[in-house]
């Protein structure tokens, strides 16, 4: 039976050959919490940087302003993968928690792309 441990803990990246608290061959330090800088424009941010595999284990997401037709895709880089799409006409009243337990491999990293009509403000956290 496996051992079982609170979310987040170890919270390390299960990038294959990592050790916990280890850096990835890019110098990424994988036991990280990142909070982007705020998007306003239609545009990919590539995250980490430079953009290496990880597990991303948890999204939380939030809009604000006007945004009208504003579609946001969470993604892996090399594969394309899409792991998260919504488009937004309004700003977001809750939160947006997603949860991937022990985490979802992300090829290359992750792309976060937007685009649309008008954009709004976008808050992005990421722990992988």
């Amino acid at each position: 039976m496996p051992t079982l441990y609170p979310a987040g803990f170890p919270n390390v990246a299960l990038v294959p050959g990592a050790t916990p608290g280890s850096q990835s061959a890019g110098g990424v330090i994988l036991s990280t919490s990142n909070v982007l800088p705020a998007i306003t424009t239609n545009t990919t941010t590539a995250v980490p940087s430079p953009q290496v595999t990880v597990r991303l284990r948890q999204l939380t997401l939030n809009v604000t302003g006007t945004p009208s037709a504003w579609l946001i895709q969470i993604k892996a880089h090399t594969t394309g993968f899409i792991l998260f799409s919504q488009t937004f006409n309004a700003a977001t009243t809750q939160p947006i928690v997603l949860n991937f337990g022990d985490g979802v491999t992300m090829s290359g990293g992750i792309d976060i792309v937007t685009s649309g009509t008008t954009p709004g403000t976008a808050y992005v956290a990421l722990n992988y």
